[in-house]
């Protein structure tokens, strides 16, 4: 009787066991080397600029007053490559904490430009001590929609809509 009883215990909880078993993708390589994939950047129409040098002062501001720090050993004005520092808000609790880094493109196309953005988003999956950073286990997840879609317009409404001008609004 009591073998039954474990074997029943153990067919009943053995699903609830294997619940958390499946992968996740943790981060535990050079965060530096993290780069948003392709398929996620999102971009802007085309649209005419005075000059590349305000448009890129245009981009570092609207990252900054959106709270991100340019990594300067990571942004190319060459490349025309805007890099942050990684925007980090530990929580109290696994998946509670957050950390974010922006990616800002300047595309030229012929007399105009675009402008690409990412925003990079990972999860602390550290369970034991979620509220130290050298012990965070970072774990790869979607883009940002909202803050990438934000970075976006604070770079593109800074200039004619219609592209028609050259001078900002």
């Amino acid at each position: 009787m009591q073998i039954r009883r474990r074997l029943l215990a153990f067919v009943l909880a053995g699903p609830m066991f294997c619940m958390g078993c499946e992968t996740t993708e943790l981060f535990n390589g050079d965060p530096d080397a993290v780069t948003p994939p392709e398929a996620v950047w999102q971009e802007t129409e085309t649209f005419a600029v005075p000059s590349v040098d305000l448009l890129w002062e245009r981009a570092i501001a609207t990252m900054e007053s959106d709270g991100y720090d340019v990594d300067t050993s990571r942004t190319k004005y060459a490349d025309r490559k805007i890099v942050s520092n990684w925007v980090t808000h530990l929580g109290t609790a696994r998946f509670q904490g957050i950390r974010r880094r922006a990616h800002i493109t300047l595309v030229p196309t012929g007399r105009q430009w675009a402008v690409r953005v990412a925003v990079i988003k990972q999860w602390n999956a550290d369970i034991d001590d979620p509220m130290n950073p050298a012990e965070a286990q970072w774990e790869k997840t979607e883009l940002d929609v909202s803050r990438t879609a934000r970075l976006l317009y604070g770079i593109r409404a800074g200039f004619e809509l219609d592209g028609n001008s050259d001078a900002p609004k």
